[in-house]
């Protein structure tokens, strides 16, 4: 769809319409999911691109969260360069991957009800997702923090989900010279929920010389979702 056709059909719809829908069907889901536990496979990637030498560590762990909670992760497995850890060096596997964020707690993202004042929603243009017409909304927190993110969003014409987005931290290290985020969306009983998280970033530091230069990959992948709905809702 070119700019002039996107133009007149926002103008038709109208911008804050489009981003009223969607945080309408937020509040849908949020009423009718109580709670939801799913299956995790993670796996981290450290790249020296100076020596060429990487390490590996991953996981998999089954993530659970009920209404008015927080989410809990329990460990199943822990590796470190294919090798099952376990005992204290899972215990300081376990701890590492906490240290690198795999639960990220305290973040603050876009499309969620409690944070829809933390962000400038804007309509960018149209086009498909998961071969249905989208359209695309950008995201900018009001205040930018290491807990806010920004970027872009893919958003279904005909139900107003999210069913994609392309972000990066709002605030940077200086030593990250190239950086992506995708987070990936398919149905799932009945919603569209998140089925994989993508992260690419390079980070160099030189001072006269270049002292460190090295890729982080992080892959998440979600599966096995279980939801639980409450009394108002309809099946799984």
């Amino acid at each position: 769809m070119n700019w002039l056709a996107v133009l007149l059909t926002l103008a038709a719809v109208g911008q804050d319409t489009v981003i009223d829908r969607v945080f309408e069907r937020l509040t849908d889901k949020d009423r009718r999911i109580a709670g939801v536990s799913y299956h995790a496979v993670y796996q981290y990637e450290e790249q020296d691109l100076k020596t060429g030498a990487a390490s590996t560590i991953g996981c998999t762990r089954r993530v659970s969260w009920e209404r008015g909670g927080r989410q809990q992760h329990e460990f199943l497995t822990v590796s470190a360069n294919g090798r099952e850890l376990r005992g204290h060096e899972r215990e300081r596997a376990v701890a590492d991957l906490r240290g690198k964020g795999i639960m990220a707690t305290d973040s603050r993202m876009p499309f969620f009800v409690e944070t829809r004042k933390d962000y400038r929603y804007t309509v960018l243009a149209s086009g498909p997702c998961h071969g249905e017409d989208a359209w695309i909304v950008g995201f900018e927190p009001v205040s930018p923090s290491g807990k806010t993110v920004r970027g872009r969003a893919w958003v279904l014409k005909d139900s107003f989900d999210v069913v994609r987005m392309k972000f990066l931290p709002a605030r940077l290290p200086f030593v990250v010279t190239d950086a992506s985020m995708l987070l990936d969306y398919d149905r799932v009983g009945g919603f569209w929920a998140p089925v994989r998280f993508d992260m690419n970033m390079d980070l160099k530091l030189k001072l006269l010389i270049e002292l460190m230069h090295r890729r982080i990959t992080i892959a998440d992948v979600y599966s096995d979702y279980r939801f639980r709905l409450d009394a108002a809702g309809e099946g799984e």
